[in-house]
């Protein structure tokens, strides 16, 4: 098999394949397109750099079509596979489906996400058998996402030019307002506040942290967070670590986690795990 990048050439395929019966039944969108709406489109799509087509081939046979959707303030591709109707049931979608994502990684890193009709159980094999989960339904539509391994480093001095990096990046603070100095930054980690201080890594590059102080609080900074990652961070921690003893009316007997207020893509993923809302927390202001 070989895959390759879309061509101009490969229009009146697509549209072919787009218009079959079965793949409108399964897809989203199931309405028939003309023809010119499909010249329109394919002439955006191929000029839009957000977005990556594949196409695999067999001895010069076209046997289908992967698409990505790249959203740069998400770190976030929606995929898609549309096999050739003459080749379905061959068995070729995964291995072209895990080739795509090979390739399509060289370019860029980030999140894999395919939205799928809840009838279509094929896609679903498909794309689980390609290291992908449900992560949540709505309308008719389970969103699945690609299985990452996280990498987690206990935070020391040699971390401060990483751990400033990410400083820069954070959108949502609860205890500072204006960016600390460089040298203030690395007294901070010389000094080392936190009980446990953890980096995150995820396709080999620092995408986060997170700590866990002596009040059992924890603390978490991830660029770009998804319900499977902040999952995961939780599942490290509860399989690593264990609640400071209990103190009455100062350290609960279980972990929690304190939110910035204009986190609202963090506090979604946690209202989407099931966590037990214990308090909200307001400032007084003189």
């Amino acid at each position: 098999m070989r895959i390759r990048k879309i061509i101009k050439e490969d229009s009146k395929d697509l549209f072919k394949w787009r218009n079959d019966l079965q793949t409108r039944k399964m897809s989203i969108k199931q309405n028939e397109i003309s023809q010119e709406e499909h010249l329109i489109w394919f002439k955006n799509a191929i000029n839009n750099p957000n977005i990556d087509f594949y196409i695999a081939e067999l001895n010069l046979n076209k046997l289908g079509v992967c698409r990505l959707d790249y959203e740069k303030n998400l770190n976030q591709s929606k995929i898609s596979i549309n096999i050739n109707p003459d080749f379905r049931g061959r068995g070729i979608g995964l291995l072209f489906l895990e080739n795509v994502i090979s390739e399509y990684k060289k370019k860029i890193k980030s999140i894999l996400i395919a939205e799928i009709k809840k009838e279509n159980i094929m896609s679903k094999r498909l794309f689980y058998s390609a290291g992908f989960d449900v992560i949540k339904e709505f309308n008719n539509i389970v969103v699945m996402e690609k299985r990452e391994e996280l990498k987690f480093k206990k935070v020391d001095y040699s971390d401060c030019e990483i751990l400033y990096e990410l400083l820069k990046k954070r959108k949502h603070n609860i205890s500072h307002k204006n960016l600390p100095s460089y040298e203030k930054h690395r007294i901070f980690i010389k000094n080392n506040p936190y009980f446990k201080w953890y980096i995150v890594y995820l396709f080999g590059e620092a995408i986060g942290s997170f700590y866990l102080k002596l009040d059992n609080s924890i603390g978490i900074n991830i660029n770009y967070p998804t319900e499977s990652i902040i999952k995961e961070v939780f599942n490290f921690i509860l399989k690593n670590f264990s609640p400071q003893k209990e103190v009455k009316s100062l350290i609960p007997s279980y972990f929690f986690i304190n939110i910035a207020n204009s986190n609202k893509d963090l506090i979604k993923i946690i209202d989407s795990l099931d966590l037990i809302k214990i308090q909200v927390t307001y400032k007084l202001s003189n």
